[in-house]
């Protein structure tokens, strides 16, 4: 907003500075026309006494702002008064120069123009044109009154000045202000171009950082579980191996959070992507989970094609990321209840579906399943999701949700299908 004013009070200060050399001439021309023509003295001073002031104000203006120099500058309030004495004092000549048969009429449409190209349909230009509508009214009425205001001499020919009169003052303040909008608008792109990149530069080192600690960390972290697990075959007491228990539980929490962190990562880094047997690899995560659907008491249901289905992909990411949505899912679903998991593929891409018979998730939760950190479980991480969901980007595919609160939730990871055969001939 505030680059878009300024640019329009950049231009409309350079308009009000060349509106006296566009209007000045043709009104000294029209009053030295009327003269010639024989006007009569009383139209003639009512015309100078109304267009005088004007003239004097349209070049008082230029003068302020020209000492001001390059870096003059009108407010929005500021050029929206000029244009409103502008139509007032071309409203009175129209009114002395014949109303609405007057040959300076056209040039009404100057000020009301530009304010257009300034405000838009914003309150300063729906005022123009009210004033527009208030001012057509009153030459009417003004009309009216034949015997008092007959028509213009010379009116052919001051009508071919009002025109090129307004022409010039459009040209000068409407494609001033429309260059000034589309100057704005890229500026303001590139603005927002370069507040991204950084954003993304910052993220990126931010998150490699992070990445590299929580890789550093979980060495250590291995020895302090290793030594833990050795004291605790030992033959202590009771209470000493209840508490080296926790403390393993707490370790093995710890492992799991860095673990999310670091696969949350992995995109920062390009794809090894190799072909993979898609059918060995989903088999591999159902196996994989099965001791922890055994302990919930949930069964999973496996829905394979036969044979081999070679696809180059990144395995370890994909394997990674499927591996979170079955724990979401076992950890979703009730006792008693089933999680499938079904690989299919179509003619375009590799489709991986994980679906529980869980309570089902909110149309927010929904929203807000791929969001870093976002969880509703107690002793979550919120990072499971947005990993897959990276996975599945930088593969160019996506990761979508289907959920019913009370009939579970189905999510469907697809990846573009890249058959090794045909990737490597190519």
């Amino acid at each position: 907003m505030r680059v878009r004013a300024a640019q329009v009070g950049a231009v409309g200060a350079w308009f009000l500075r060349l509106r006296p050399w566009i209007v000045g001439p043709p009104v000294m021309l029209m009053v030295v026309m009327m003269a010639v023509a024989g006007a009569s003295t009383v139209r003639l001073a009512l015309l100078i006494a109304v267009q005088g002031p004007m003239l004097l104000f349209f070049i008082a203006e230029a003068i302020w702002l020209s000492r001001r120099g390059t870096l003059a500058f009108v407010t929005e309030r500021q050029l929206a008064r000029s244009l409103v004495i502008t139509l007032l004092g071309i409203t009175a000549a129209c009114c002395l120069t014949g109303a609405w048969r007057s040959p300076a009429l056209p040039v009404l449409l100057a000020p009301v123009g530009v304010s257009f190209a300034a405000f838009g349909a914003r309150p300063w230009g729906l005022r123009m044109l009210l004033g527009l509508v208030v001012a057509m009214f009153a030459l009417v009425v003004v009309g009216l009154l034949d015997g008092w205001l007959p028509v213009m001499p010379i009116a052919g020919v001051q009508s071919v000045i009002a025109v090129v009169v307004t022409a010039l003052l459009l040209l000068a303040g409407v494609a001033g202000l429309t260059t000034a909008h589309r100057r704005a608008a890229a500026t303001l792109d590139d603005m927002r171009i370069a507040v991204v990149e950084e954003s993304q530069l910052r993220v990126r080192d931010v998150e490699a950082v992070g990445a590299r600690v929580a890789h550093d960390v979980r060495n250590p972290l291995a020895v302090v579980k290793s030594l833990l697990q050795l004291e605790a075959q030992r033959n202590v007491d009771a209470k000493s191996t209840e508490r080296l228990n926790v403390a393993l539980q707490q370790v093995e929490r710890i492992d799991g959070v860095l673990g999310d962190y670091v696969s949350l990562s992995k995109p920062l880094t390009d794809l090894r992507l190799e072909p993979t047997d898609m059918v060995g690899l989903v088999e591999s995560v159902g196996r994989a989970v099965e001791s922890v659907a055994l302990e919930r008491g949930v069964s999973i249901q496996l829905k394979l094609p036969t044979g081999r289905a070679d696809v180059l992909v990144d395995a370890q990411r994909v394997r990674d990321a499927l591996l979170n949505l079955m724990l979401n899912a076992l950890e979703a679903t009730a006792r008693g209840g089933s999680v499938g998991l079904e690989l299919e593929l179509t003619d375009r891409e590799v489709v991986m579906t994980v679906a529980d018979s869980g309570s089902g998730m909110t149309a927010d939760q929904v929203r807000r399943a791929s969001e870093p950190f976002y969880t509703t479980k107690s002793n979550g991480t919120g990072l499971g999701v947005p990993s897959a969901q990276g996975c599945a980007r930088q593969h160019g595919g996506s990761l979508n949700y289907q959920s019913e609160q009370g009939r579970g939730t189905t999510a469907r990871l697809g990846l573009p299908l890249q058959l090794a055969g045909k990737a490597g001939g190519a």
